[in-house]
């Protein structure tokens, strides 16, 4: 044996006596990597799938060669009691189990065992699987009375509102007997109900870059559908009386910490469950790089994001790559910043001249003046042709741009605009699902002009298919830059037409 194999040998050697020496001392784990066996328990108590089992078989697959080794091994189930999650009592299938420790895992095949699991690429991944007594199922069913993410702690009830103080739920806010009620926040413990699917999907990154942003840069689309025949009310999924209050009702699970939608703020009003039709979805999105208290990987490895609604969640995995998404991840918070400084003034300037109106009112009406205001001007432009009785399409002035505003819940919609006037060489039209929620995405999209309506000679119209560029903001929404020749300004009808995904 030469010189360098047996330096080789012995290398090796001592380190195996070194690991046997200490096997409790564990090296660090890696940020944002897998956690320790002792750290599971908060990923376990949010797990979306919680049932009995009968274990029939535990194969062991391949052992990942880290310290410590990662063992996986395909397990195959027997459901007998469905304590949480959409699985039947009576189905069998096989789930992978992975968990890096130093000694091999057992399971109790042949016996009953709680488990828990979540769904990861569409196939069930169990995170823990032990023996059933009485006290792990009591405290199991214990667990799932509070939705994900939710924690009791020293005697308290608390959720991932918890942060946000005593003021984030209305105080005149009527809350059922019995229901769990956050000790910090008095926010209630309120569940989406049956007959929905929770979906998170990550939205394509603009620029796509091999091996460095595969799962977007993200932005996440959250889709809530009612999967049955009639409406459904989701009291997990809150609303005023005009939007889905999605940044208050979504919560975000990662690296076993519980926290609001990033932009979540106290509700000063009473909410109300939001009613959803037969099949109907609807959808948000979320940009995960604003979550806070997350520990970012150095390089690059993936991180995951539990998003949750109620007792409903979707994990998704997230490859995240520092020299690539450091940068993004600062300068969506500068322009989340910004955004909200921007809505607080505005806030703030609508506040003001409403207590000015109310006192100039006030003051015309001692003095004996009439308080009517002046009749409106007639607007400038009309809008008909909309497909749903909740779309909404006006159009304004900002910043010296004319702006088309279209509101579509739906995400496919038409419209026809007249203007009483020419038209200016560009417009923008911004396409919103509600207010504050604008497209993250629009596949399709036309806008035409022509020298009539539909009440017109048709054989006298003239139209013309206008050009026009899609542009993304700071925030991932979606604009339309259309422009409008010379030729055709004096051209009064504009028809309109977008998709935000094709079905």
């Amino acid at each position: 044996m030469n010189r360098a194999a047996l330096c080789l040998v012995l290398t090796l050697v001592l380190a195996a006596a070194a690991a046997a020496a200490a096997p409790s001392r564990l090296p660090p784990r890696l940020p944002g990597g897998p956690a320790a066996p002792d750290a599971a328990a908060p990923e376990a108590a949010d797990a979306p799938y919680v049932f009995v089992a009968r274990v029939k078989a535990a194969q062991p697959g391949p052992v990942g060669m880290s310290m410590p080794p990662v063992y996986t091994t395909r397990l195959t189930l027997e459901v007998t009691k469905v304590i949480r999650g959409d699985l039947e009592a009576g189905q069998t299938f096989e789930a992978h189990h992975s968990v890096r420790q130093m000694k091999q895992p057992e399971f109790p095949i042949g016996e009953l065992a709680l488990v828990k699991a979540k769904l990861v690429r569409g196939a069930i991944q169990v995170i823990s699987c032990e023996k059933a007594d009485e006290k792990t199922l009591a405290d199991a069913e214990a667990g799932v009375t509070l939705p994900v993410g939710w924690r009791r702690a020293d005697g308290q009830t608390l959720s991932p509102w918890a942060s946000l103080g005593p003021g984030a739920w209305p105080k005149d806010a009527k809350v059922p007997e019995g229901t769990p009620v956050c000790a910090k926040s008095g926010r209630p413990a309120l569940f989406a109900g049956k007959g929905l699917t929770f979906e998170a999907e990550h939205v394509p990154p603009e620029k796509d870059i091999q091996w460095t942003n595969p799962d977007g840069d993200g932005l996440y689309k959250i889709t809530v559908t009612n999967r049955t025949e009639s409406p459904i009310e989701v009291p997990a999924l809150a609303s005023d009386s005009k939007n889905i209050l999605w940044t208050e009702s979504l919560a975000v699970v990662c690296q076993g910490k519980a926290q609001p939608c990033p932009g979540a703020k106290p509700l000063t009003a009473v909410p109300k469950p939001t009613k959803l039709e037969a099949g109907q979805s609807v959808s948000t999105t979320v940009n995960a790089l604003l979550l806070g208290g997350i520990e970012w990987p150095r390089g690059g490895y993936r991180v995951e994001f539990q998003f949750c609604l109620g007792e409903l969640s979707a994990t998704k995995s997230f490859y995240y790559m520092s020299r690539h998404h450091d940068t993004i991840r600062k300068e969506s918070a500068a322009q989340a910043k910004a955004r909200a400084q921007a809505e607080a003034k505005a806030q703030a300037d609508a506040a003001a001249k409403a207590q000015a109106a109310e006192a100039a009112a006030k003051a015309k009406a001692e003095a004996g003046g009439s308080t009517t205001a002046p009749e409106a001007a007639a607007p400038a432009f009309t809008v008909t042709g909309l497909k749903r009785p909740d779309d909404r399409v006006t159009v304004a002035q900002e910043d010296g741009r004319t702006v088309v505003d279209v509101v579509c819940s739906f995400g496919i919609g038409e419209a026809t605009v007249t203007a009483a006037e020419a038209w200016p060489a560009s417009l923008t039209v911004r396409p919103r699902y509600a207010e504050g929620r604008p497209f993250q995405m629009l596949e399709g999209f036309t806008c035409r002009v022509s020298t009539g309506t539909g009440d017109s000679d048709t054989k006298a119209i003239k139209t013309k298919t206008l050009e026009h560029r899609i542009t993304r903001g700071d925030g991932g929404e979606v604009a339309v830059v259309v422009d409008v020749p010379a030729e055709v300004r004096d051209w009064r009808t504009l028809r309109l037409g977008w998709i935000d995904a094709y079905r």
